[in-house]
């Protein structure tokens, strides 16, 4: 028999069936600065305003200019002035047109701004300078218990759109919203504690595109000054009575509002 070659007759080398890590591809690292601008605008826009300016901006580049997108600050909401003055300079108290400027120094075309929401300790100068800043905005939330009269005056003057606010009482105010704003559709009452049948008129009267009205704190709001604003606001779409804990009648209250598509929001069962 012939003598075979001895590097023939070798054996194949095995496979092993269990390589090591080592030998497997390794997956390229990706850094949070890869994610698409379109990825970050669907997220940011749910951060508040205060995450936005002092956290997210600080991450990368990419991050920061998406931070700055408009889409992110169509709401600035600076109601929790604790937390806001704390974050922002690490004591307690801070001028909040100083912290107004900061943001609007901060994003771009802050004109877009749609919405503010103050904190309580806002005073007559900070509407004024926000109204000066943003004339084109559509709605504020000025919480403070002043009558806010004369205070309001000048800025809803220099306000060229406004949709809605939300106030701690209308007197002194009603007239000026009906003349400055024709088409003012959304108003929320933080301190009204009563209304009758006149009080329901008047604000029927002077503003009847009313298309959302909140009454959180009227609690002694009758079933007749109900269904005033039901009968006679013919655009009106979402109405809060949630706070009125007087014996309404909610039976005829939802009889009432049948034949209009109004969201209805009635107190808490006990």
């Amino acid at each position: 028999m012939p003598h075979q070659n001895s590097s023939m007759a070798s054996s194949p080398t095995p496979i092993d069936p269990h390589p090591s890590s080592s030998s497997k591809p390794r997956r390229a690292s990706r850094q949070w600065s890869d994610l698409g601008v379109d990825l970050l605008l669907c997220i940011f826009p749910r951060l508040s305003s205060l995450d936005l300016l002092l956290a997210v901006s600080a991450v990368c580049s990419p991050w920061r200019a998406a931070a700055r997108h408009p889409q992110c600050w169509r709401s600035v909401n600076l109601s929790d002035w604790d937390s806001v003055s704390v974050r922002v300079c690490a004591r307690v108290y801070i001028p909040l047109d100083k912290v107004v400027s900061r943001v609007l120094g901060f994003m771009r075309e802050s004109e877009l701004i749609e919405e503010v929401h103050f904190p309580l300790i806002a005073r007559e100068n900070d509407l004024l300078f926000l109204s000066q800043r943003l004339p084109n905005l559509r709605y504020f939330s000025y919480p403070s218990s002043k009558e806010p009269g004369t205070i309001f005056r000048a800025p809803l003057a220099n306000f060229k759109s406004l949709k809605g606010i939300a106030v701690h009482t209308l007197y002194g105010i009603i007239g000026l919203l009906r003349w400055h704003f024709p088409d003012f559709s959304e108003l929320k009452l933080l301190g009204e504690d009563y209304f009758d049948s006149r009080k329901a008129k008047v604000i029927c009267k002077l503003l009847p595109k009313l298309r959302k009205l909140e009454m959180p704190s009227s609690f002694g709001t009758d079933t007749d000054a109900v269904l005033i604003f039901l009968s006679s606001l013919e655009h009106l779409e979402y109405f809060d009575i949630s706070g009125c804990i007087s014996s309404i009648d909610k039976k005829q209250i939802e009889n009432a509002s049948r034949f209009k598509d109004v969201y209805l929001v009635f107190p808490k069962a006990n």
